[in-house]
């Protein structure tokens, strides 16, 4: 007897503890009401658990779910809200993003163990499919046949034309002025011979001019044997200590010669 009331009172307990566990229902729907979602495995998707009647103590407890398994089917990637239904204050909304673990059949409710609770959920327009690795199979189009440069590569070559021809338009231009600049020190160095040539008088222009033949002669178009007939007399009298009247008129006058043939 005393077993049987023991029992009796076992299964009094529990049928008072599940008719409360199933008082509580949740339902699990797309955000957009009346709208059928079909979702692949991994694939993410936005949806909203409605629980009722719910407590506000417990909507931090609730906000724990996100980063779980939620009926071993969906992760429950983000919670962006919840919140008390506008429409009934029993009634819980926890909306968020979603990520579908593995498919499913249909069913009529899944049993979520909260806590103590054991609350059943109804998945509500949600359509479920397994994952679809994507086609490795070849396609084949007809394509225009394209042009030998690509427009990056045309314009490289533009580029790369353009400046070759710049540097050999520069280079040749530099060749041209350094050609023109030793045209120039030519006759700037002829010019100062020639005036040296004319100025001569004393001699100490004449013996200077003498030494210097070698380079003088290279610059100017003289008559060699003009050059040869100086040269000789000014070394007859060049070693003298002191020259005469005389000896400055012969060396001027072999000199006479050359300076005409530069004036």
């Amino acid at each position: 007897m005393k077993k049987t009331t023991i029992l009796l009172f076992l299964l009094f307990n529990f049928a008072i503890n599940f008719s409360q566990a199933y008082d509580i229902q949740a339902t699990i729907e797309p955000i957009k009401a009346g709208t059928q979602l079909t979702v692949a495995e991994g694939e993410p998707f936005e949806a909203e658990i409605k629980i009722w009647p719910f407590g506000n103590s417990i909507l931090e407890e609730v906000a724990k779910i996100e980063g779980t398994v939620f009926l071993d089917y969906f992760y429950v990637a983000k919670i962006d809200k919840i919140e008390f239904s506008p429409n009934n204050q029993q009634v819980v909304v926890i909306r968020g993003v979603f990520v579908l673990t593995k498919k499913f059949g249909e069913m009529p409710f899944v049993i979520w163990s909260y806590k103590a609770l054991n609350i059943p959920v109804t998945i509500k327009n949600i359509v479920t499919k397994g994952f679809k690795p994507k086609s490795k199979s070849f396609l084949f189009t007809d394509q225009a046949v394209s042009t030998p440069f690509k427009i990056p590569t045309l314009y490289y070559f533009i580029f790369f034309t353009l400046l070759l021809v710049l540097g050999l338009v520069m280079y040749f231009k530099k060749k041209r002025d350094l050609k023109n600049e030793r045209i120039r020190a030519l006759e700037e160095t002829r010019e100062g011979w020639l005036l040296k040539l004319k100025k001569a008088k004393k001699r100490k222009d004449y013996e200077k001019l003498y030494l210097e033949k070698s380079y003088w002669v290279q610059y100017l178009e003289i008559d060699e044997q003009g050059v040869e007939d100086f040269c000789k007399t000014l070394r007859q009298h060049m070693y003298k200590k002191k020259w005469h009247a005389e000896e400055l008129d012969e060396v001027e006058n072999s000199f006479t010669r050359i300076r005409g043939g530069i004036e």
